[in-house]
């Protein structure tokens, strides 16, 4: 579960606001997005073969893929299986969907769950290849936060654009908050509640899905394509699925775009630097981001 992004949690809040001042906030996240992909572009960041040219974060062995990708697969059951056991514990009627309260007992059980299992998943990662990209620790965490000051203008141009093409073909977003969780956020019912949510979603979101994505899917591909290609590979990959996992779980599909310039910018981060702390902290501004403009609301 991801939060959607800033600028389409309030896609349909220019109703209310300054058309003007919707447009100036779009234009200046194009041009920011523009200069950024030009510096990066120019410091052979993003050029194709600068990961040959600029290796990166160090590669796991070959003969360690799989094992990561076994490591990713039981994360994943061991989530889905708390999941199950949380819903059938309380009774949850999947017609009817889940109240804000039944929400907030399924990531007080869900959350814990699947953060140690993520946090196990990447001590396990480090016994098999014991490379510093498989290392928990907070080293690059402030670098991440200031590389989020120019992704979240990028996945506004993203949002921006997708809208404006989407609205002029009359197929514009359907509401105004972009994601099933803030919704329960802004529930008058949430209570206490909504704080357990606001944490699942801006510290342990963040956490597990990074682990899953980029510490574990991206560096097994990293290890399981050598080559020329292999990161780049890897990177496109990762960044794909985790786009594609955000099609479901009541996103909409105008968060999709910027959620993709999200993934990209963060499996490139990772692979950059190969310091997960670095995409975790992209992902909990991103999500925080998200949270404090819906409360703004």
């Amino acid at each position: 579960m991801i939060v959607a992004l800033p600028g389409t949690a309030s896609a349909q809040g220019a109703t209310s606001k300054s058309s003007t001042t919707e447009l100036v906030i779009s234009g200046v996240s194009i041009l920011i997005s523009l200069a950024a992909i030009a510096w990066l572009w120019r410091g052979d960041v993003i050029r194709p073969g600068s990961f040959k040219r600029k290796p990166g974060a160090q590669v796991p062995r070959a003969t360690s893929g799989l094992g990561l990708l076994a490591l990713m697969l039981g994360c994943m059951v061991v989530s889905s299986l708390a999941q199950v056991i949380a819903a059938s514990a309380i009774g949850i009627d999947a017609e009817a969907g889940l109240t804000v309260r039944q929400m907030g007992i399924v990531n007080l059980v869900v959350g814990p769950v699947s953060l140690i299992a993520a946090v196990g998943a990447m001590v396990l990662a480090h016994r098999l290849d014991a490379i510093p990209r498989f290392r928990l620790a907070p080293k690059g965490f402030g670098l991440g936060l200031m590389l989020a000051l120019v992704v979240l203008p990028m996945t506004q141009a993203a949002s921006a654009v997708t809208i404006v093409i989407a609205s002029a073909l009359g197929h514009g977003p359907s509401d105004a908050i972009a994601h099933d969780t803030l919704d329960a956020i802004l529930a008058p019912e949430a209570g206490i509640w909504k704080w357990v949510l606001i944490a699942g979603a801006v510290v342990v979101t963040p956490i597990v899905e990074e682990v899953l994505f980029r510490g574990l899917l991206q560096s097994a591909l990293a290890a399981l394509m050598p080559g020329r290609w292999g990161k780049w590979g890897a990177v496109l990959i990762a960044s794909a699925l985790f786009t594609l996992a955000h099609t479901t779980g009541g996103i909409e599909w105008h968060s999709l775009p910027a959620i993709g310039v999200l993934g990209l910018s963060m499996a490139i981060a990772y692979e950059r630097t190969g310091l997960i702390a670095v995409p975790i902290a992209m992902h909990v501004a991103f999500n925080g981001a998200n949270v404090l403009l819906a409360m703004s609301l």
